[in-house]
C-alpha cells in the first residue's frame, strides 16, 4: 500500500531526514521517499492510516498542502 502527500515547509536534506526517520518511526511504515524540490512524501507500507500519517508529518512541522 502507498501513500502520497504533498507538504509544506521542506527546505533542505535536514527536513527530508526528519521526514523520513520521523515516519519510519510508525511500526507500518516500511519505506518513505521524498522529493525535496515538489514537497512530496511517499510512504509504502502495511495498512496505512492516512490521517494517522498525516498528523505525524504535521507533528513534524511539516503539513500537508490542500489541493
Amino acid at each position: 500500500m502507498t501513500e502520497v502527500f504533498t507538504v509544506a515547509n521542506m527546505k533542505c536534506q535536514g527536513c527530508v531526514n526528519t521526514i523520513i526517520s520521523g515516519l519510519l518511526a510508525c511500526d507500518e511504515v516500511m519505506e518513505v521517499e521524498v522529493e525535496q524540490t515538489t514537497g512530496t512524501v511517499i510512504i509504502t507500507g502495511n495498512a496505512l492510516d492516512r490521517i494517522k500519517l498525516a498528523s505525524t508529518l504535521d507533528g513534524l512541522g511539516f503539513p500537508e498542502v490542500s489541493v
